[in-house]
């Protein structure tokens, strides 16, 4: 397929890793804010013919867009009965399916495309009930969502579920579940120096030693391959690197990613800031997240969403490689959230606006 370069698009190379930078400053308005059809998406998903799936948090449902920006279809409602949800930390698709994670009970809802309910999955049952608290819930305010360690659907329709945030210790990052609740495999490695409760002197100590805070080494997110769902790909959203796994838990490849410029310039603000804060209080501390969601496309290449000054879209091929930066241009001083999927099929990055807009980049 061929790369098509927008006009005002500009590249240039970077001297460690060499990939093209290309700025994308032409768009389209997919859904305004101004049209009340959508007010809080927190979360957008596309199927394989251009549908767009939205999580509205003012709507407290997930509504389905056909390629033209029409409703066509509507899953879950605010309640406890079943099929209902309290608080959506994620959604995701596969072939025959959509789900809705709701944290606020612990249960992961799984519906056909129809819109039928079809069954849940209770993952507090199990004992994945996270000891961090959860960000605050809002239903007036996008707020990015926070995704590392969080439930997940894979290709396959199975289950990988954290126990990094459900307890003091922990022997991978994920663990595999089919969709009865049978364990099937530890996926993903514990970085070396990890840590799994909240110590304020640790932390201080990591950071005047230079070292990112075991405390944050173990923040994980998967992006699964449905092109290939045997394989998927572990993103360490806070060191940075991302590796590849298959199912059964083998590690094929792993790549260090902090050479990035963008991320040896988030590292040192990390370190001054941090050190700065802890000065005055040791209980002070800010998140590190260098990347902040993630997509695999069709061929198998990764594309991860980074916020630093502009949004920038970095894409991977299948053995780890850098060889695109996309970043995204805002006009009229609009800020842009790392909320985005691409629609692969009119190659075009969507992404979500601070006021609720939908737009959509062409690639």
């Amino acid at each position: 397929m061929s790369f098509v370069f927008w006009t005002g698009c500009t590249s240039e190379e970077t001297e460690e890793l060499g990939p093209d930078i290309v700025t994308l400053d032409e768009y389209r308005t997919f859904i305004s804010h101004e049209e009340n059809l959508i007010t809080v998406p927190n979360f957008i998903r596309f199927d394989n013919s251009s549908n767009l799936f939205v999580y509205d948090a003012a709507n407290g449902s997930v509504l389905m867009l056909n390629p033209a920006g029409e409703i066509v279809r509507e899953f879950g409602r605010v309640g406890r009965g079943p099929g209902e949800i309290q608080w959506v930390s994620h959604i995701h698709l596969t072939e025959n399916y959509l789900y809705i994670v709701d944290t606020g009970q612990f249960l992961i809802h799984r519906y056909l495309k129809d819109g039928e309910y079809d069954s849940v999955f209770n993952y507090g049952e199990i004992g994945y009930i996270p000891s961090v608290p959860s960000p605050p819930v809002t239903t007036s305010q996008i707020i990015v969502p926070t995704l590392t360690n969080q439930p997940h659907i894979t290709a396959d329709d199975e289950v990988l579920l954290s126990p990094v945030q459900a307890g003091a210790s922990a022997e991978s990052v994920y663990r595999l579940y089919d969709w009865s609740g049978e364990f099937k495999a530890d996926v993903g490695e514990i970085p070396e120096g990890s840590a799994f409760t909240l110590d304020n002197e640790e932390i201080r100590n990591d950071i005047l030693n230079g070292e990112i805070p075991g405390f944050y080494r173990a923040n994980v997110f998967p992006v699964s391959n449905p092109s290939n769902p045997d394989q998927l790909k572990l993103v360490y959203a806070s060191l940075p690197r991302i590796a590849q796994y298959r199912m059964n838990g083998e590690k094929l490849w792993e790549t260090d990613l902090s050479k990035i410029p963008e991320f040896e310039k988030m590292t040192d603000h990390f370190f001054q800031t941090m050190e700065r804060m802890q000065r005055a209080d040791i209980r002070s501390r800010i998140g590190l997240d260098y990347f902040n969601a993630g997509v695999m496309g069709p061929d198998g290449d990764l594309f991860l969403a980074s916020e630093h000054e502009m949004i920038q879209i970095y894409r991977f091929n299948g053995e780890g490689e850098l060889t695109h930066t996309y970043r995204l241009d805002s006009d009229q001083e609009i800020e842009l959230k790392p909320i985005f999927d691409i629609d692969f099929s009119n190659r075009e990055i969507y992404i979500v606006t601070e006021l609720g807009d939908l737009r959509a980049y062409p690639f």
